[in-house]
């Protein structure tokens, strides 16, 4: 063995948890090849027998019939494989090699990338080092110890407090469902044109003023301009048209300060989930707002669109349970024109995927009827975060206002 991290590999992929949640995450170029060897057995290993942890006594004669053919490295190999399997391994040695082979891996693809560049291959050698580094940070950063459940006697009060989180500008979703909280991941789906934008802004509104001193909002948007997301939240907390506040400089100016100062309007077109996760770092986060998630670039494409997407979701709710409460923008299906109450098998892309990720799913229906163009219509038909006192289903008419945005309870 030439390496310090080549003992490591053999002495914790030992257990079958560990090898099989590590052995295939960094390169094989950083491995000694008898490294190598020892690991092709230890696979062949734990397909053969059901045990969760690999002894010597066994093992030592497996390896040696896998290989027979070469039995002069079996003096080079006995000694290193015993010690390795005799030696328990701590937390602290776990969480080293973790770091350690995140540290070899961004270094091999980062001189791998260098190496491409130099050799004349059509590459965007900046772009490429900086997601690789990207990369690396965020799984550096992230949060690997197991929580256990720590239930106390405030948080069982709290469980059905109406008073506790951000509650929403509609009385009927606030009677649906308790206010949202950190970890709460809640899906907005609608037909094209049908106000999902406008709706958003409305709850985003009302949701800033409930904001603690420093907390901001985080706003991602790539269907509008971020400044025309900016002037139409002006309008709704104003509740003047556009017509109106020109006439009224200082008002705008008041309020444009205001909503500077509570909600981050982000240009997210054609950006990737690494891009927001850098953005949701930097400050005191009270809520996220995807608009839309579908058009969100997944920085690690997991295989065909839907796959994509469903991976798309599940990583929003993970941003929900580490920052704050996230509120994904999506689209309801081609079946759900026209129709004023839809269910959650009409979102797109998706039959069941996105709905496995989503505490609530609120959908916005529009009736294909011309005189009840002013009207939407809300089903929440998925609700954990249904309250004691909360009907059983969520079927409201509700008012919207075209020229100021605003959605109201009829």
């Amino acid at each position: 063995m030439e390496t310090s991290i080549d003992k490591n590999v053999l002495k914790i992929l030992k257990y079958r948890m560990h090898f099989e949640q590590y052995h295939k995450v960094y390169n094989p170029s950083i491995l000694h090849k008898n490294t190598k060897l020892v690991l092709k057995a230890y696979d062949a290993y734990f397909k053969e027998y059901p045990y969760d942890k690999i002894k010597y006594s066994g093992f030592w004669t497996f390896f040696k019939q896998m290989n027979s053919s070469d039995p002069k490295i079996f003096d080079l190999l006995e000694d290193p494989i015993k010690n390795a399997l005799s030696k328990d391994v701590s937390e602290a040695e776990l969480i080293h090699f973790s770091n350690t082979i995140l540290e070899e891996n961004t270094i091999t693809d980062v001189m791998n990338i260098i190496h491409q560049w130099k050799q004349g291959d059509e590459i965007k050698v900046v772009s490429e080092l900086y997601k690789t580094i990207e990369d690396a940070l965020l799984e550096q950063t992230k949060e690997d110890k197991l929580i256990k459940a720590d239930l106390n006697v405030d948080d069982f009060l709290s469980l059905n407090n109406v008073e506790t989180g951000l509650q929403w500008h509609l009385d009927c979703l606030n009677r649906a469902m308790r206010p949202l909280r950190q970890g709460d991941h809640i899906l907005l789906a609608a037909r094209i044109d049908s106000g999902k934008t406008s709706f958003l802004l409305d709850q985003v509104a009302y949701m800033a003023r409930q904001l603690p001193e420093g907390k901001i909002i985080k706003y991602f948007g790539n269907e509008d301009s971020v400044k025309t997301l900016q002037a139409r939240i002006l309008s709704l907390i104003t509740e003047k048209s556009y017509e109106e506040l020109g006439q009224d400089r200082d008002l705008v100016k008041s309020t444009l300060d205001w909503v500077k100062s509570k909600i981050d309007f982000i240009e997210f077109h054609g950006r990737s989930t690494t891009d927001a996760e850098k953005e949701l770092r930097k400050g005191d986060i009270g809520l996220v707002v995807f608009d839309l998630l579908d058009h969100v670039n997944l920085s690690k494409a997991v295989g065909n669109k839907v796959e994509d997407i469903e991976a798309l979701y599940n990583w929003s709710r993970a941003i929900a349970h580490r920052y704050a409460p996230v509120i994904s923008c999506g689209q309801a299906d081609v079946t759900a024109e026209g129709e004023m109450y839809l269910g959650m098998h009409q979102l797109h892309y998706s039959k069941t995927g996105k709905q496995g990720t989503a505490d609530a799913i609120i959908m916005l229906g529009r009736s294909a009827d011309e005189s009840l163009d002013s009207l939407r219509g809300i089903t929440v038909p998925k609700n954990k975060l249904r309250m004691q006192s909360s009907p059983n289903n969520t079927r409201e008419e509700v008012q919207f206002n075209p020229i100021t945005g605003r959605y109201t309870d009829v």
